[in-house]
């Protein structure tokens, strides 16, 4: 009788672990279901802050470098005071660039400027904020193989920032690295612009 009831108890307990397992389970997909939901490949980003009344329009991190020994990339920010610029004149706002700089060891990037070459016309940003390497931007995942990164902010005025995107042939100097930028991101810069002049 003992050993019988020892082994009702065992299987009591076997199936309250299965149902607990798979609750969790069912949990855990969920959280994973929304997480990739949230990253729906979409570039660009448009929200509106309900208290100021701006409108903020991002493009997510892009990719100008990408080897195992540097990682370089570029995001873009504006932010529209409350305004519709559905025409696209009249902008005067400055379109904020990051750029992240992730290493095994420090990249020297000479004098800190920013100049764009759009179809042989010169235009230039100006020097770069920032350029402190921090072991705290090594990053995560495959990125986190680095040892630190930098972070540098400039800026360029909309006009210049349509310049680019419209551009056929556009080449950026990063202070020493020179780079041409590709037809996918010049695609993603120009969904960018039009997202700001959009309503």
């Amino acid at each position: 009788m003992k050993k019988f009831l020892s082994a009702v108890c065992l299987c009591v307990a076997v199936a309250a672990s299965v149902v607990t397992v798979a609750g969790q389970s069912g949990t855990r997909g969920s959280a994973a279901g929304k997480a990739a939901g949230a990253n729906d490949g979409q570039q660009v980003v448009k929200e509106r802050d309900e208290f100021s009344g701006a409108t903020i329009v991002n493009l997510k991190p892009q990719k100008l470098v990408d080897t195992p020994e540097h990682q370089l990339t570029m995001s873009a920010e504006v932010k529209l005071e409350g305004k519709t610029y559905a025409d696209g004149t009249g902008v005067n706002e400055t379109v904020i660039l990051e750029f992240v700089s992730r290493s095994k060891e420090r990249v020297d990037f000479g004098d800190e400027e920013l100049h764009f070459l759009v179809d042989e016309k010169q235009i230039k940003s100006g020097s770069l904020v920032g350029g402190i390497y921090s072991p705290n931007l090594r990053g995560n995942g495959t990125a986190s193989i680095f040892k630190g990164g930098t972070r540098y902010t400039g800026g360029v005025s909309l006009s210049q920032m349509q310049q680019i995107a419209n551009g056929k042939n556009v080449a950026m100097r990063f202070g020493s690295m020179k780079l041409t930028l590709d037809e996918s991101l010049l695609s993603n810069l120009r969904d960018f612009v039009r997202a700001i002049n959009s309503k």
